[in-house]
This record gives structure tokens, sequence and C-alpha cells, in this order.
């Protein structure tokens, strides 16, 4: 008789072991959701493309999202934004008012930008208004900074607080304001001229204002006044009103030639008492009133809106017939290049204007040359300027090349080119050459090297060496240590000690005793000496 066979066990651990665990994940699923997370009543229904997954089953999400307020909160929540600006409360108190304060006190006194910017922003949309107002002026009269003072004043947003503000400052300081104590501490300027900027803004102006402004007109003191004040006379809505009550001061004081530093602005005030340009032409027969022309082409008055475009041309051509007058010789080399800037605009009238120049061949020849390069893209107006690069005359000479440097034509570099190759005028090649560097920032590189050649003449290579690139040291190095020429040498330890670099200490002091010049030993002494 046989003995039994025994079967194997194992294999029946494969097979039931995915049954139990198939069974207790059934049971888990079968688990009653908690009444937190049922589907809400009008939740949109399953799609026909989804298989059902029996009574138990949680609902598979549809491409649909719900509304908004009815989704679900994420696991992981987005994180929140950075807050750039602080948020005041609905009504703040005194105390939290006064830490600001002194929190912008501190960003002022630390140069901390970021938080001047943001303790700015608080004060500005603190409220109650008047109680940060209060706060504010009660602070600035304890304060002995101005930067603080002129801080504090930035955090006002509306005109009526910074008018109140700038009067009272005004009497506080008036002696400051009105020229009698000149004493000024530092950072008064730039806080004063904000406070004077708002007296000046009414229009009409009229109080402290109107008394500031008359004071300023008839000393001619202090200059940080007079040049608000022109600004604001000059420019802006409604600056012909603020005009009418100052029209003897401002006058009496253009007639006089005083106010220099703010003359132009002044002349372009006194212009907008006139309402017309007939009244405007007949005020400037006045010789010592020719200075507005100038100040108005300068300021861009027609840019601006000042004129229309009838009126520009007008003052355009008064201003060519001036070219011509005995009585505007001081003007006329100003008056063209003020004419020059306006260009590409306006060529109708300027153009006569130049070309007239050019065919007079006076005094003023070099500027209209200058001048006429901005009109210059054909190539016989290219090649007129390079002809009047050989005339003999330095100064004419340098006006054309100036003129082919203006130009917006690329054939103008072809005329510099020929210039530095076969000009007659070996005087102005250095300015060809530095023209043509200029007209070319991208391959000015390559330009540089090419005019560095030994076989370049010294002075266009010395002038090649003050536009090499500072980041080339090795070979700016060089050049000043073992060039043969002594203008490069010299050019090339000028451009060094311009860079005011320490670490070109020792190179210094090694030239200052090596090179053959004793000009040059003594030049490198004295950068080595200032990099101590």
């Amino acid at each position: 008789m046989q003995p039994s066979q025994r079967w194997p066990l194992w294999p029946l651990l494969y097979c039931v072991t995915p049954l139990l665990l198939a069974l207790g994940l059934l049971l888990l699923v079968r688990q009653p959701q908690p009444a937190g997370h049922q589907p809400p009543a009008h939740s949109p229904s399953k799609s026909a493309a989804v298989p059902e997954l029996g009574p138990g089953a949680t609902d598979v999400p549809v491409p649909a999202r719900p509304p908004a307020e009815e989704q679900a909160p994420a696991a992981f929540p987005p994180p929140e934004p950075e807050v750039t600006t602080p948020q005041p409360v609905a009504q703040a108190g005194e105390r939290e008012i006064d830490i600001h304060i002194r929190n912008l006190k501190f960003a002022v006194q630390q140069n901390n930008g970021k938080g001047h910017r943001l303790e700015t922003q608080w004060l500005q949309m603190a409220l109650p208004r008047e109680r940060v107002v209060e706060r504010l002026a009660l602070a600035a009269d304890s304060e002995s900074d101005s930067q603080v003072r002129l801080a504090w004043f930035g955090c006002l947003a509306e005109p009526e607080a910074e008018a109140a503000w700038s009067r009272r400052h005004y009497a506080r300081w008036a002696g400051r304001f009105l020229g009698t104590d000149p004493q000024l501490e530092a950072g008064n300027q730039a806080e004063f001229s904000a406070y004077a900027r708002v007296l000046f803004s009414a229009a009409p102006l009229a109080g402290e204002g109107l008394e500031l402004a008359r004071n300023a007109l008839a000393t001619g003191k202090p200059e940080w006044v007079l040049a608000v004040l022109a600004e604001c006379l000059a420019f802006g809505k409604d600056a012909a009103a603020r005009v009418e009550p100052l029209w003897p001061e401002l006058s009496k004081l253009l007639e006089s030639g005083a106010g220099a530093e703010a003359r132009d602005l002044l002349f372009v005030a006194w212009s907008r008492h006139f309402r017309t340009m007939d009244g405007l032409l007949a005020a400037l027969s006045d010789p010592r009133m020719l200075g507005c022309v100038l100040a108005l082409l300068k300021s861009d008055a027609a840019g601006r809106g000042l004129f229309g475009p009838e009126d520009s041309s007008r003052l355009l051509r008064f201003a060519g017939g001036l070219l011509t007058r005995k009585d505007a010789e001081s003007l006329q080399a100003d008056l063209i290049r003020a004419l020059a800037a306006i260009l590409p605009n306006e060529q109708a009238e300027i153009r006569p204007i130049i070309e007239a120049g050019l065919t007079r061949r006076d005094g003023n020849l070099a500027e209209y040359l200058a001048a006429f390069g901005k009109l210059a893209t054909k190539p016989e107006e290219l090649k007129r300027l390079a002809e009047f690069a050989n005339e003999a005359e330095p100064e004419v000479a340098r006006g054309a090349v100036n003129g082919l440097r203006n130009s917006t034509a690329r054939g103008a570099d072809d005329e510099l080119r020929v210039i530095l190759a076969a000009g007659t005028n070996n005087g102005i090649k250095g300015d060809a050459l530095a023209a043509l560097l200029a007209r070319n920032p991208d391959s000015k590189e390559r330009l540089v090297d090419e005019y560095l050649g030994e076989d370049r003449p010294a002075a266009l290579r010395a002038i090649a060496v003050a536009y090499l690139s500072d980041k080339r040291l090795d070979r700016l190095k060089e050049l000043g240590e073992s060039d043969p020429e002594l203008r490069v040498r010299e050019a090339a330890i000028h451009r060094l000690g311009a860079l005011k670099d320490k670490s070109l200490k020792t190179w210094f002091t090694r030239v200052s005793r090596s090179d053959s010049s004793a000009a040059l030993r003594q030049l490198a002494r004295k950068y080595a000496a200032e990099l101590d």
C-alpha cells in the first residue's frame, strides 16, 4: 500500500492572499461617507462615458468644474501672495500713525528705499486723513532733518494739505525763502523748493506765493527760488494766468540782464503774456529781449504746444532773420545750434536758413556745416561736406566733420574714411576718427584695433586708445608700457589712470621707473599716488 501523497500548501498562499486583500478593500469602499463629504444635491451628473462603479463607490470627477464657492478646499492650499504694501486699518489711532511716522524717519536716515516706499504708501492711505496730517505736522515742527521733513511732506495726498504745509513752513523759514537768511542747511534747498513749487502753483498767484515771486523777481535772489518760479511760470496749466500779476517785475528783470541761470525759462514765461504772435514779434523789436527767441527755440515751445503750426513757422522765420542782424551777433551761433536741435522737424522752414548760411560763408560757417549734416542724406550733400573738410581753416574743417558725424546716411562713414586716408587737412583727422567711432558703436572695437595698427599715424593711434574698452586692460598696459610712440604711451597711461583701479598701482609704479620719458615717468607717479 502506497503512502498517501501530501499536497504542498504554499501555492494556496498565492491564490488566497489576493482574495483576502480584495475583500478588505471592498469593505473599506463600502464604508458610509461622512456628512461633510457628501456631494451637493445640485452637483452635476456623472458623464455617460464614465462607467457606474456601484452604490458604494466614490464619485469620479467630471471635466466641468463646480462654481468657485462650491469647490472643496485643496489639500495643499497655494501660498498667500506676498504683501508689498502695509494695509492701514479703517481708522488708525494716533499711536499707530506715530509709529509709521517714526518708521519713515528711520528709513530715510538709513537710506532704506523699500522701507521709505512702504511707509509712505501706508501714511498716504491711512484714515482719517485729518488725524494723519495733524500728526505729520506735529512731528515736522520738532524735526531738524530737512530730508525727513521732505519725506513726511511726500505723504500728503491732498492739495489743500500740501498748500497748508507749504504756507506753514514758509512762515517758519521766511528769511531763507526771501534770501535775507542765506545760511541754508543740508537738504534745505530741495525741501524748500518743493514748498515753493506748491506756493507758485496757484493761478492766479496770491498770498505767500505772490509775495515770494515778487521778491525773487525784484532782487534776483535766491537763485534756487528764481529757478522754481521760472519753471512754474513758463510751462504747465494756467501758466499765462500766473504771469499777469508779475509782468512788470518780470520785464524789468529781463531788461536788466539779471537772473542768468533761469533766464531762458523766464524769457519763455515772459512770452506767455502775449495773446498773439504779432504782439510777441512786435515786443521783440527791443534788442534786449531777443534772447526770448533763443529761449523759445531751446525749450521746444512749439513741441510743447505753446504755439500753433503757423505761429511756429513765423517764429522760425524770425529767428532766421536774426542770423543776418548786427545787433544779434552774440546770439547767432546759439541760434544755429538751436535750429539744428529741432531737426529733422520743421525742415521746410529750417533748410533754407541753413543753405543761406552756407552760401554766405560768414563767421558762423562751422555751425552751419554741423547743422547741415542733419539735412545731408544724398551723396552730393555728403560730398559737399567732405570738400569743406579739406578747408585750411581748422574750425571750418571741424564743422564739416561734425556735419558728417550728425548725418543719418550710412554714406557719411565712407566720406570719413576718405578723410582719414587721403584728406589734405591733417589737423582734423583725429576728429574724423572720433566721428567714425561714435557713429559705429557696434563695430567700435574692430575699428579701434584697425586704427591701433603700427602703420597708422601716431595721432590717430592715440585717439584710438581713448576708445579702447576698459575691459582690455592687458592691451592698454601693453600700449602704455612698450609702444614705440610717446603719444600712444601717454594716451594709454591717461586712459588707465582714469579707471581709478587700485590693482594698477604696481603697474604705474613700474612705469614710473622704467619709461624712457621723464614726463611719462612723472605722469605714472601721479596716478600711482592717487591710488594710495
